[in-house]
């Protein structure tokens, strides 16, 4: 129901300001760009914020020379604001939400459990796989053509979500997405090469450096890696080239829980969770002020690091053991 009235929204603007999160991934940055390209068929003028760098993965996209920073952008109070895999306002930056309050209507579409449905419409499938499953969705409800530009965000955005369709959240909605998106002449070399065979040279020491700080905690059944200010500015790197040093803790044998402490200033740090099994690491998340999904999870936390740390594993170990 809400997708129509998403519809209806957006056939009636003639302006719409398509945003997403900090600290952009896979599924922010896909989604946008689909959505922004989907609409600018229909003719619309279209403006996209995100408020970060982009991961240098993710530069091939055509469209993402079209992403402004929120200071780059005037926002008209006869616009619409789409937020994209945002779970709150919040999560696009306070430039934002003063953007949003101008507009005359925002729109909310994510997948995150616990969204908490800020936007004047608001559509959340927590069964979607991602954000760009459910822009797919709305394209197709549009009876918009999806072309090449458009088919290579939209698999960007499932197969960093999944995991390349290794997470649970993979359903076959998820596979026919994929297989349908392939028939619309995505380039797969391009993305495969782009995602996993383009690493900047910095990109692998800044790993040797993180994975040397792997701890094991909680009798072993999980482990956590820190990435500090130093570390990043020794190497020159954006926090998106973190996203995936997650999963080394994580593939460990025997580990049920991986932790990243990422440190953005002197007393604010971001922190990722992701599960192996049954493990609900949202509700560790949660109790911190963040949120996400069952297995993988995140919040902020605004203390020195080292006791940032010591917060979160005393928790966790009160729970996993």
């Amino acid at each position: 129901m809400s997708l129509s009235r998403i519809k209806e929204a957006v056939i009636g603007s003639t302006e719409i300001v398509v945003v997403s999160h900090e600290y952009p991934d896979g599924d922010s940055i896909g989604s946008s760009i689909a959505l922004a390209k989907a609409l600018s068929q229909m003719e619309k003028s279209v403006k996209v914020i995100i408020n970060g760098d982009i991961p240098l993965e993710y530069r091939f996209l055509t469209g993402i020379d079209d992403i402004r920073r929120p200071d780059d952008v005037v926002v008209n109070k006869e616009s619409i604001m789409i937020f994209l895999d945002c779970a709150d306002e919040k999560r696009a930056g306070s430039q934002i939400d003063a953007y949003r309050k101008r507009c005359r209507l925002s729109i909310n579409i994510d997948h995150h459990l616990g969204n908490t449905n800020f936007a004047d419409i608001n559509h959340v499938d927590i069964s979607a796989s991602s954000t760009g499953e459910i822009v797919y969705d709305l394209i197709k409800l549009l009876d918009i053509t999806i072309d090449k530009d458009i088919a290579n965000a939209l698999y960007i955005t499932i197969v960093t979500d999944t995991g390349s369709f290794r997470f649970d959240n993979t359903t076959a909605k998820t596979f026919n997405m994929a297989g349908y998106l392939l028939t619309m002449g995505l380039d797969f070399s391009a993305i495969r090469i782009n995602l996993w065979e383009n690493k900047n040279p910095n990109s692998i020491g800044l790993l040797i450096d993180v994975l040397s700080t792997m701890k094991f905690v909680c009798n072993n059944k999980a482990a956590y890696i820190v990435a500090t200010n130093e570390v990043m500015e020794k190497w020159k790197a954006g926090y998106g080239e973190l996203e995936s040093f997650i999963n080394y803790p994580k593939s460990i044998k025997g580990i049920e829980v991986a932790i990243l402490f990422k440190e953005i200033g002197m007393n604010e740090i971001k922190v990722s969770f992701r599960a192996k099994a049954d493990f609900d690491v949202q509700a560790i998340a949660s109790y911190f002020g963040g949120g996400g999904h069952k297995k993988a999870s995140g919040c902020t936390l605004n203390t020195q690091l080292n006791e940032g740390i010591k917060k979160v594993i005393e928790y966790l170990h009160e729970r996993l053991i």
